[in-house]
């Protein structure tokens, strides 16, 4: 019997780039919070906090797209809904970015819209795989049902 390869070439390029794009963000983010830090009068101890939270964001996104390359490589339905699900801490992560941070420049608004829109394209495609993943599954047992009689 021939197996069909279900992962998606299109979610893995866009994992891929959205590695390179991370990387851009933390770097671009780091610029940005030394230049607020020097023209604003941030409150005690608020830098600290959202360089600790990028920080968290950063190693968060860096699991979320390792669990991601991984369940669709191996075409495993439950690595691809925790990939979906972490994908909701990233997400509110790049809404604190754009909206809440105690300043908010315009190249933060851009910056972090460019990796919602990233991880938005992400989640529809892993919900998509994730659900044929689980067809092939189903599949696969019924074809061994079938073998055992």
């Amino acid at each position: 019997m021939g197996r069909y390869i279900r992962s998606s070439l299109q979610l893995e390029i866009l994992m891929y780039l959205n590695r390179f794009y991370l990387l851009l963000l933390f770097v671009l983010s780091v610029i940005t919070f030394a230049y607020k830090d020097w023209k604003f009068p941030y409150p005690e101890n608020y830098l600290g906090l959202e360089i600790a939270t990028l920080v968290f964001y950063f190693f968060e996104e860096i699991g979320r797209l390792f669990i991601g390359t991984h369940a669709n490589k191996t075409e495993n339905p439950k690595n691809m809904a925790l990939f979906t699900l972490l994908a909701i801490g990233a997400l509110m992560l790049n809404v604190y970015f754009m909206n809440w941070q105690t300043f908010v420049l315009k190249i933060d608004l851009i910056s972090h819209s460019i990796a919602v829109g990233m991880i938005a394209l992400q989640v529809l495609l892993g919900a998509f795989y994730m659900l044929a993943f689980m067809v092939v599954e189903d599949d696969l047992e019924e074809d061994e049902r079938a073998l055992l009689r």
